[in-house]
């Protein structure tokens, strides 16, 4: 899990601001809108369970801290994180092999996942009593949508690379380029609205 953090943490001092996380959304192309109520979200639900890991009282700026940042593992997720942070290879694989169907001709194996595939997979990893659980996982993979879909479906190893941070990079990069980032939906924080430069000015 820290690996997937290392992109919010652009100083790397082990401690992510809203401000690096406002401008690590703003970097991906995310609308003024859509950064401002994610940092919100994301501070306000992480921060208190790491700072309790480094300290008895709650963070006054609702930083999150990259060092206990397995703490922020919540319940009704895909389970490709345990307890202690690490990456479990086999769960990520599990998602795909029950929620895609498998070729009906024998082919190899469907990399990508629908929109309606990935609602099955977030409604059937939701734990009883765990409206927060749910939330963050409904959150946190619509948002993982929204950056990488192409056609409506999002592919097995952007999804891996999201996990391990490195997508962030790479997306960051595109979009800072004449041809910009050709997947997701945009929104035109960049000016781009899907894969296309729509608009002259950022949003």
């Amino acid at each position: 899990m820290q690996q997937h953090c290392i992109y919010w943490d652009p100083d790397r001092d082990g401690v992510i601001w809203p401000r690096d996380t406002w401008n690590g959304f703003r970097d991906l192309g995310f609308n003024l809108l859509f950064s401002f109520l994610a940092t919100i979200v994301v501070h306000v639900g992480m921060s208190l369970p790491t700072r309790l890991g480094v300290s008895y009282f709650p963070d006054p700026f609702f930083r999150i801290y990259i060092q206990t940042i397995h703490t922020d593992k919540h319940g009704s997720d895909s389970g490709a994180f345990d307890t202690e942070g690490r990456f479990i290879p086999a769960r990520f694989e599990d998602m795909w092999t029950k929620y895609t169907p498998a070729n009906a001709r024998g082919g190899p194996p469907r990399t990508t996942m629908t929109l309606s595939e990935l609602w099955d997979f977030m409604h059937g990893n939701r734990l009883a009593m765990d409206p927060f659980g749910w939330a963050a996982g409904f959150l946190e993979w619509i948002t993982t949508f929204l950056l990488v879909q192409k056609n409506g479906q999002v592919d097995k190893e952007d999804v891996r690379k999201v996990i391990d941070g490195s997508l962030f990079f790479e997306v960051r990069i595109a979009r800072k380029s004449k041809e910009g980032w050709n997947k997701g939906f945009g929104f035109g924080g960049d000016g781009f609205v899907g894969g296309e430069k729509m608009l002259p000015f950022r949003l």
